[in-house]
């Protein structure tokens, strides 16, 4: 062996250096020149010449020469790489000498750290034999490999695909070695390994084929062969691996299309490239073995079929996440789009798992990887899921999409699904339901829920939808709930709301529902798949005390609301749907809904039970207050509980000698006795129809003033009466509200939807010994209550139209038709009655607890007319407003009138009544039934 030599040369003065006759040669360090072989024979004219690795080295250069001096050099070149491709052919039958340098580049020179040197002989210039173009030749049987690395060097991974794994295993055909592709599905796609064929496997002349061994999982891998010539002009044809069984794959090269990049002529005499591509919904792994290039015999039939064997969807329970033992197996099967969180839990549908999802859109999906299964021999999918709206996806291998939604389930736990034949294919998609590469489950309208699937079953049976549309009858009665769980499966939450499962308080053996809402809002939900409601005329339900609002959302999310109130436990709230309102202010169409819902828009507790749909109008329960209490039914303790008196006051039950109840109220002390009505009283009734109340009383004593207040916070109306003497006329108190005047510190009109306040006060002198007695407390309305009149002159009792005058003195009145008629001067007009002469409490003439005069009047014109009671000095006095052309009953109130005079007022006994009016013209107006209204 020669001495090793380091050369240094300026850069750019390697040729002329080598040149000068030192014989270099390889050194003992592994560096040397791989192929052709030393001496070879018959080597080609374009030879690719290969070396081994030379540590440090940059750069490598390559001379070819006629003379072993190398100082006829016919071919170099440099480059970086171990190889080098001869591409200006060298001459047929001659002697060539091979020299191969290592450099190292620096900063200002390039060292030669080694050299090493071969010689060969290139091929004849025609060959004895023609090569046999039609016999079957071996690409690759991958045995020639030695490892791993060396697998990797011919077949790389392509780097701007996803993750691709090339490993050498004894797995291919009869135990031989193979080239093993893991794939990983990822965002990209795709997958590939490149190969940039050596010289001697380049010309594919003759060939008609190609074929490989395959053995892949059956995950429906699809797998693009691609081949290609200088200029980067290709050509491709696509199989999947269906079938995990292994198999020989042919392909004719009329199968292959031109995918471009070149001048797309075909040419199978300088093929350079062969490239696999690998696509794929799931991870899997593929085994390859026997690439070859085939010939008529072999090649020309496109046996992609065996491979590619369509494998039927198995019927049964696909998927129902019992055998995952982790978050990592289930999502080698499944992945996730626009989900917050997915994992395998704890099924609240079943004693087994289920898949748990958590949307965070308005769409998120499950995708499940299938190996490209055929779903024609199925009839349906279903699955059991959340209560929600979802969307069922067959996805093709070829990116089609077959789908159909909506697909509602309306209870937690239910079934939803799928017949295959009603599923509808996307426009561009193309075939039928053959190859199904991935089955999508979507989820709609869940965004911050959390939802569950569970028991994905493919079905050789028709799937039948449960149907949710409303019948007549009980929906409800909560008595098949084991407990809340089992109850939220059906009822679903929205807003801050509780659910209970309580005894039923309605006086029924069974289970209710109560309602708690935490805040001003919350709903209890039924889902129901976009049903009609035509059916049903009204929903009812029996409830606790409270306000209810039902809603009806339709799968348009326009809502229909009513409102209701119930004022006594175990009453029914029900709403009539006719009287829905949409919130959009659209007419009502009760034909798709999607929600049922019952809202609660306090926090207060509410019971609910038996909700039912109707085909009859609900007819709501009239809570017009009426009879209050009769206090039949109350005791000495219930009586100080709702009517609850002050220090000076005690209340009790007194019971008469007929067997009627009553409440009494004694005084402590002198001075003013209050009880307070409990304000429960007031919320079982509405008051909105009302103009008054009244109840019996009665009292062996004077009563020099009654008060009585009523109304809400801030808006309380007052009134005040006397009661003089044990033989008086007072038997009851009415009061209407127009003669209540607004309390001191108060404001506005009298709202009677809030009413929630009632004191009555007692006023009276005596240390002891006072009693008075309270009874049959009722509300009056214009339907029920009929004012009792003392008459004081319906004018049919005189004679002629002096005895009139005398009555009324005034010349101006006659007798018209049973009423007196006035035909006014211009300017004042006046009319006095006087009564009779003063008499004893309890006669006639004793007008106690009257509260206003009543009487009828028509004109003829529009004017003002006084009204004035007078008790000596004292009097009251008003002005009323007529209309002329119409009769009208007008009724003045005590508490209307205006005091003038001593503040000694009383309505026992009067001595005069007036009308006075002033008109400038003559008119007529005519009088009729002038009477006190007592009560």
């Amino acid at each position: 062996m020669k001495n090793k030599y380091r050369l240094l040369c300026a850069s750019g003065a390697l040729a002329a250096t080598l040149t000068a006759g030192i014989a270099l040669t390889a050194c003992d360090d592994g560096f040397g020149i791989v192929a052709p072989s030393a001496n070879a024979e018959n080597v080609s004219t374009c030879p690719e010449i290969t070396w081994t690795a030379e540590p440090d080295a940059t750069l490598y250069h390559m001379e070819i020469a006629t003379d072993g001096a190398y100082e006829n050099v016919v071919r170099e070149g440099t480059t970086a790489e171990l190889t080098y491709t001869v591409g200006n052919a060298l001459a047929h039958a001659t002697q060539y000498y091979l020299r191969v340098n290592a450099l190292k580049e620096e900063e200002d020179k390039t060292v030669l750290l080694n050299s090493a040197e071969s010689r060969f002989k290139t091929e004849a210039a025609h060959a004895t034999d023609a090569p046999d173009y039609t016999a079957a030749r071996t690409l690759y049987d991958f045995e020639s490999f030695s490892d791993d690395g060396a697998l990797r060097e011919e077949f790389p991974r392509h780097v701007d695909g996803n993750e691709l794994g090339v490993s050498l295993v004894e797995g291919g055909v009869n135990g031989s070695k193979a080239m093993q592709i893991d794939y990983t599905a990822g965002n990209k796609g795709w997958a590939g390994v490149t190969c940039k064929l050596p010289a001697d496997k380049k010309v594919w002349s003759g060939a008609k084929g190609i074929r490989m061994w395959v053995k892949g999982e059956g995950l429906g891998t699809n797998i693009e062969v691609r081949i290609g010539k200088r200029g980067y002009q290709s050509w491709a044809a696509t199989f999947s691996v269906n079938n995990a069984d292994p198999c020989y794959v042919s392909i004719p090269f009329s199968a292959f299309e031109d995918i471009g990049g070149g001048d797309g002529i075909w040419d199978l005499a300088g093929i350079t490239r062969f490239w696999l591509f690998f696509t794929g919904s799931s991870n899997s792994s593929v085994i390859i073995d026997d690439i070859m290039l085939g010939s008529d015999e072999n090649y020309t039939t496109d046996t992609r079929s065996e491979i590619e064997t369509r494998r039927f969807a198995p019927a049964g329970v696909y998927d129902n996440f019992d055998g995952y033992a982790n978050d990592d197996e289930m999502e080698m099967k499944w992945t996730f789009e626009n989900m917050g969180q997915y994992t395998v839990t704890d099924s609240p549908f079943s004693t087994g798992k289920a898949l748990e999802l958590g949307p965070q859109s308005a769409y998120a999906a499950a995708r499940l990887n299938l190996p490209n299964y055929d779903f024609t021999q199925l009839k349906s999918i279903h699955f059991k899921a959340s209560a929600g709206t979802y969307v069922l996806q067959l996805e093709t291998k070829d990116g089609g999409v077959f789908e159909k939604e909506p697909l509602v389930v309306a209870v937690n736990g239910d079934r939803t699904g799928v017949n295959i034949a009603d599923l509808v294919p996307r426009a561009g998609t193309e075939g039928g339901v053959k190859f199904i590469r991935q089955l999508v489950i979507g989820v709609k309208d869940a965004n911050g829920k959390t939802c569950y699937v569970d028991d994905l079953t493919f079905s050789e049976e028709p799937f039948v939808a449960k149907d949710y549309t409303p019948k007549v009858g009980v929906l409800d009665d909560f008595e098949a709930y084991a407990d809340v769980q089992s109850l939220e499966k059906v009822w679903t939450k929205i807003g801050t709301i509780a659910f209970e499962l309580v005894d039923s308080p309605f006086g029924e053996e069974g289970k209710a529902l109560k309602l708690q809402s935490s805040s001003a809002w919350g709903v209890a939900c039924y889902t129901y798949p976009n049903v009609s409601f035509a059916g049903i005329t009204s929903i009812r339900f029996k409830a606790t005390t409270g306000a209810y609002k039902i809603r009806l959302v339709g799968s348009n999310d326009v809502s229909y609301t009513a409102e209701t109130t119930v004022r006594a436990d175990g009453d029914e709230a029900g709403f009539n749907l006719a009287r829905l309102t949409a919130n959009d202010g659209s007419a009502l169409d009760i034909t798709s809904i999607k929600e049922l819902w019952i809202e609660l828009t306090h926090g207060i507790p509410v019971i609910i039970d038996d909700l039912t749909f109707s085909d009859e109008t609900f007819t709501p329960k009239d809570y017009t207050a009426g009879l209050i209490e009769n206090f039949e039914e109350m005791t000495n303790e219930t009586a100080g509980k709702f009517w609850k008196p002050n220090a000076l006051a005690n209340v009790s039950i007194d019971e008469e000698a007929n067997g009627n109840k009553r409440l009494k109220i004694e005084n402590t002390a002198k001075g003013q006795q209050t009880i307070t009505l409990d304000a429960s009283y007031f919320s079982k009734y509405d008051y909105t129809k009302t103009i008054g109340f009244r109840f019996k009383f009665s009292t062996a004593n004077n009563v020099p003033e009654m008060t009585i207040q009523f109304g809400s916070y801030l808006n309380v109306y007052t009134i005040s009466r006397q009661i003089y003497g044990a033989a008086n006329n007072v038997k009851e108190i009415v009061v209407m509200y127009d003669a209540m005047k607004l309390a001191d510190g108060s404001s506005g009109a009298l709202d009677k939807a809030k009413v929630n306040y009632m004191v009555i006060y007692i006023s009276q002198w005596l240390d002891s010994g006072f009693a008075a007695y309270i009874d049959d407390f009722e509300f009056l309305t214009a339907e029920t209550y009929t004012p009792e009149k003392v008459m004081v002159d319906d004018f049919e009792s005189y004679a002629d139209d002096a005895a009139l005058q005398a009555a009324w003195h005034a010349n101006n009145v006659v007798l018209d038709n049973g009423a007196m008629k006035v035909t006014t001067a211009s300017g004042w007009n006046g009319l006095q009655y006087n009564f009779t002469a003063a008499g004893g409490i309890g006669s006639e003439d004793d007008f106690q607890n009257c509260y206003a005069i009543s009487f009828d009047v028509t004109a003829s014109v529009d004017l003002n007319l006084i009204v004035k009671l007078q008790r000596w000095g004292n009097a009251k006095e008003t002005m009323v407003s007529v209309k002329g052309g119409e009769t009208t009953h007008v009724v003045v109130y005590f508490n209307q009138l205006t005091l003038s005079g001593a503040d000694d007022w009383s309505d026992m006994i009067f001595n005069y009544l007036t009308f006075g009016l002033t008109y400038y013209g003559v008119t007529d107006i005519t009088f009729d039934n002038v009477a006190f209204l007592r009560g």
